[in-house]
């Protein structure tokens, strides 16, 4: 019984080891294509350009009554 638990307590060892090593390499390329020129790439394919100039203010002015 001893035996089988430690053969577990390893297995469970190995599987978390392997779990982080996914988690790092999908969160790698997670990082990876959430970069501003990523993303810049991504939307030129469906069509979408990047601001060239910054955005403008918009004032609403009301008169006094």
């Amino acid at each position: 019984m001893a035996e089988n638990t430690v053969r577990r307590i390893d297995k469970l060892g190995r599987e978390v080891k392997e779990l982080g090593w996914d988690y790092k390499s999908l969160n790698a390329e997670l990082m990876k294509l959430t970069t501003q020129t990523e993303i810049a790439k991504r939307a030129d394919t469906l069509g979408l350009k990047e601001r060239t100039e910054p955005p403008i203010k918009l004032e609403i002015v009301r008169e006094v009554k």
